[in-house]
């Protein structure tokens, strides 16, 4: 019977897991983070309300494993080229990001602190050491999908917030682990125990580089197999038993996991990504917060005077930490946008509740503070979005177009093509002999050795740019599209390759490639085999136009063609979905982030990408 009740209640979870996004994503008013509705849900369930959720060694296990997996998503969160990214593409006026970065947290700590022995001088709570690090978090989870929906995740000051909340979110969890051992153990030698685990970290880093380039990974990471994703569980459970051994807490142990694992991962394989946080947020992470709602009496709370003292207090302390010393932001950007950074990071959800739940376990943190603390994240996490939004300057036009680098005659004849069909083209080139060739083909034309990081500079050549790389020299075009690639995370990269040989080098950055002995031959293969249809593509007839398009208007999302009816005689030539090519039919069905191949007259075709949405 008693098993019987456990899996009761966890049906409930599940099903609470379950309907929770549904009514969430109705809420049009605030923004409303998925993992709060299901905290709510798990107060509505569990001891505060209906009583309908008994904990038990099976829950306990799950919402413990949730916990331990979200910290290894928040280390899988790091996107490291990213980071690299915003260390290189600063510009001179701006301060550096490291410093602000570690500016704003060691601020926050000090400001912690003062408030913290301010709290325990008034016997609001016990002690101040877990509390000035519950302060000090921000929420990775918060901060990556607002600035992705504001579109500024890429520019310079959307990669000061992200590197700010990085570094505020690990150095927080590495403290608490610190101040864990001093609390329970009181021995500095215990301390330095945890280094071992960096040393494992360095150690599995490079072992997993080693594993990952092996052929039988690719081969074993599909269908049943999926090695990837059993490496990883393995990741987890190594590093956590380490921690366990080393006597530190497993969050760090699951968050350095997690950030091998965005270290090794190709490009950030999204596919392999998705797995994973399938499994978190699809299974295990709704159990915890649910769990964490569930066993929380907030009735108890509410009659605490201690608790409604502590609430509108830790609330008002939560925005005070983050907002002066985001100041520093000032160094770099506008008065608005450093208190827009202020706002965003004062947003806190899962690192503050796993502080929390850590300060309740070993005794330092009480009943009432945990709840109050609880309580002050979810109203972090619903207000601070609203204000970011309302803070922060509209979103800068990111300057698109085509970087041609290398004056080349082919090079030259390339941009006039692009600048007639609409695209801004800028040469970089340093002979001046062919950048007044450029000139005279009413180019623009930039002067800087894009061989440097600092010539990408000069040449403002930003993520949101298409890079053509057409010099004559396969080792300066390799050079070229490593820097692009690697130092400034490029992702639209093609490149000239006269040496078939050399292909394979470029292709291993991401970089499209294109051989002009091997692309003169698939043209005059098409021009015999495929006479018409290749016309179709070359001929240069005004009115048809053929152009790709990827596929964001949900109104057309899960329809068969059949159903649609595109402007004028616009037809669907191909469609690419996850790397593989469909042959468009009347059954077959679009979906969301299909790339979509169109040909017909040039306005009904400019319409239809105007109406699916445009690359």
């Amino acid at each position: 019977m008693e098993d019987q009740g456990m899996f009761n209640s966890l049906l409930i979870i599940i099903l609470a897991a379950f309907i929770v996004p549904f009514i969430t994503s109705h809420i049009r008013v605030i923004r409303f983070p998925i993992v709060v509705g299901e905290i709510i849900a798990g107060l509505i369930l569990g001891v505060s309300g209906l009583r309908l959720i008994e904990a038990g060694p099976l829950l306990d296990f799950l919402s413990a494993f949730g916990f331990t997996y979200l910290m290894f998503l928040s280390g899988l969160e790091i996107d490291f080229q990213a980071l690299s990214m915003a260390m290189k593409c600063r510009k001179d006026n701006e301060a550096n990001p490291l410093f602000l970065a570690f500016g704003t947290f060691i601020l926050t700590v000090g400001l912690s602190f003062a408030i913290s022995l301010g709290f325990t001088s008034l016997g609001i709570i016990r002690s101040p050491w877990l509390v000035t690090l519950v302060l000090s978090t921000t929420s990775l989870g918060i901060v990556v999908p607002v600035l992705k929906e504001k579109g500024i995740i890429n520019s310079p000051f959307g990669q000061n917030i992200l590197l700010s909340a990085l570094i505020a979110d690990f150095f927080t969890m590495l403290l608490i682990t610190v101040v864990v051992l001093l609390l329970t153990k009181g021995r500095l030698n215990d301390i330095f125990l945890v280094l071992f685990l960096f040393l494992a970290f360095f150690v599995f880093y490079k072992l997993g580089n080693i594993l990952n380039r092996l052929p039988i990974i690719k081969t074993l990471a599909h269908a049943t197999s999926q090695i990837r994703v059993r490496g990883s569980f393995a990741l987890i459970l190594i590093f956590v038993a380490l921690s366990e051994y080393l006597g530190s807490e497993a969050i760090l142990g699951a968050f350095l996991a997690g950030a091998i694992v965005s270290l090794i991962s190709e490009k950030r394989d999204e596919s392999f990504i998705l797995k994973l946080e399938g499994i978190g947020y699809g299974f295990f992470i709704p159990i915890f917060f649910i769990m964490v709602g569930a066993t929380f009496n907030l009735t108890d709370a509410a009659k605490s005077g201690n608790f409604l003292l502590l609430l509108p207090l830790l609330v008002v302390s939560l925005y005070l930490v983050k907002l002066v010393p985001a100041m520093l932001f000032r160094l770099s950007f506008s008065w608005k946008k450093a208190l827009s950074a202020g706002f965003l990071l004062s947003s806190r959800l899962s690192l503050i509740i796993a502080a929390s739940a850590i300060g309740l376990k070993i005794g330092e943190i009480s009943e009432n503070t945990n709840g109050a603390i609880i309580i002050s994240a979810v109203i972090t996490c619903l207000v601070s979005p609203i204000l970011f939004e309302k803070f922060a300057p509209p979103q800068e036009e990111q300057e698109q177009g085509v970087v041609i680098i290398g004056a080349t005659n082919t090079a030259i004849l390339l941009g006039e093509r692009l600048a007639q069909a609409g695209e801004s083209v800028t040469i970089v080139d340093l002979e001046a002999k062919q950048r007044a060739k450029a000139k005279v083909a009413g180019l623009k034309v930039i002067s800087a050795d894009a061989t440097t990081v600092g010539g990408f500079k000069t040449a403002n050549i930003t993520p949101e740019k298409r890079v053509v790389v057409t010099t004559d020299s396969d080792e300066v075009n390799l050079k070229i599209c490593r820097i692009a690639a690697e130092t400034f995370g490029l992702k639209n990269i093609i490149s000239l390759v006269n040496n078939t040989t050399d292909m394979n080098r470029f292709k291993e950055l991401g970089v499209s490639v294109i051989s002009p002995a091997f692309s003169t031959l698939m043209v005059l293969e098409n021009m015999v085999t495929h006479p018409a249809a290749f016309s179709l593509l070359t001929d240069s007839d005004d009115n048809l136009l053929v152009e790709e398009a990827v596929l964001t208007n949900g109104r057309f999302v899960r329809k068969r063609l059949r159903d649609i009816r595109l402007p004028g005689d616009t037809l669907i030539m191909s469609i690419s979905r996850n790397g593989e090519k469909i042959i468009p039919h009347g059954n077959t069905v679009l979906e969301y982030g299909d790339l979509v191949m169109l040909v017909g007259s040039r306005e009904p075709v400019l319409k239809t990408i105007r109406l699916i949405g445009i690359i």
